[in-house]
C-alpha cells in the first residue's frame, strides 16, 4: 500500500484509491494515517474533528465514520486498540517515514564530511513533497500540531541541503535557486544567510547586501531586527573578506 501525507492525502493499493470524498471522513483517515502504527484514542478523534465544540453524538458519529472507512477496504489496517483505533502501516509504506530515514541518514554522511552523499540523500528525502502536507485535507487542532512539526522538519532538511552543496563550492547553482526559495521564506535568517555567502562566492557583493536589505526590511515590518550573526556575515561581505567562516548553520529564526 502506498500511503502519503507529504501532500495531498495518498492511501492507495494496485491502482485503488482508499481516500474518501467526504471531507470529516477524509480527515479522520488522515489522522490515522499521519499517526500510523500508534493508538490514537476516540477522544483524539473527537477533537480534531470538532475541536472544543463537539456535537453530543460524537462519539458515535467518530464509530460511524470508522465503520464507513473499513467497508470501503481498510478492514485489516483500521483495528480497534483500547480506548480508539490503530492504523497499520509496513515499513516504508509511509512518505513521512521514508523522509525521516533519508533526513537522518543524510545528517549522519554530513557529520562524517561525505557532503556530495548527504546533498544527495536530502534531495531524495525533498522530492518527496508533492506540495503542502496534508492539502487537501481541513486539519483540526491534532492534526495541526502534528504538520507543524512536518512542515518544520522539510524546512531544516532544505537548509541543510543547501550547506552541504555551498560546502562543495555550488554556489553558483544555488543563486538562482535561493532567490525563487527566499520570497516564500521571507524571515528565515538561514536561508537568507546562505543566499548572500552564495552570492558572495559568485563575486556578486552587492547582491548579497540586498538580500540581506530585504530580510532587514521584512523583519522591521514585524519589529524585529537581524540577529547579530547575520549583521556579522554582512559586514564580512562589506569588507569584501575571501575566506568567510561558515555561520549558516547556527539557529534559525
Amino acid at each position: 500500500m502506498r500511503l502519503g501525507v507529504l501532500g495531498p492525502l495518498v492511501v492507495t493499493e494496485d491502482g485503488v484509491s482508499y481516500v474518501p470524498r467526504p471531507p470529516k471522513q477524509r480527515q479522520l483517515l488522515a489522522l490515522f494515517v499521519l499517526h500510523a502504527n500508534e493508538s490514537v484514542t476516540t477522544d483524539t478523534c473527537v477533537r480534531e474533528l470538532w475541536d472544543d465544540n463537539p456535537p453530543r453524538t460524537a462519539v458515535q458519529t467518530v464509530q460511524t465514520y470508522v465503520m464507513q472507512l473499513r467497508r470501503q477496504g481498510l478492514p485489516q489496517r483500521l483495528v480497534t486498540r483500547d480506548s480508539g483505533y490503530r492504523f497499520h502501516a509496513d515499513d516504508g509504506e509511509l512518505d513521512a517515514d521514508r523522509f525521516t530515514t533519508l533526513v537522518r541518514d543524510a545528517l549522519a554522511a554530513k557529520a562524517s564530511g561525505e557532503y556530495d552523499l548527504a546533498a544527495t540523500m536530502l534531495s531524495d528525502a525533498l522530492a518527496l513533497w508533492r506540495g503542502p502536507a496534508l492539502a487537501d485535507v481541513s486539519a483540526g487542532p491534532v492534526l495541526r500540531a502534528r504538520l507543524a512539526g512536518i512542515t518544520e522538519s522539510r524546512v531544516t532538511a532544505l537548509e541543510q541541503r543547501v550547506d552541504a552543496d555551498l560546502r562543495l563550492g555550488r554556489h553558483e547553482r544555488l543563486v538562482g535557486e535561493l532567490r525563487l526559495l527566499l520570497p516564500e521564506y521571507p524571515l528565515n535568517e538561514n536561508l537568507h544567510a546562505q543566499a548572500m555567502l552564495a552570492l558572495h562566492q559568485a563575486g556578486r557583493r552587492d547582491e548579497a547586501i540586498g538580500v540581506y536589505d530585504t530580510l532587514a526590511s521584512a523583519l522591521a515590518e514585524e519589529t524585529l531586527t537581524p540577529s547579530p550573526r547575520i549583521r556579522r556575515l554582512r559586514a564580512a561581505i562589506h569588507r569584501d573578506d575571501r575566506v568567510l567562516r561558515d555561520i549558516t548553520s547556527s539557529g534559525r529564526r
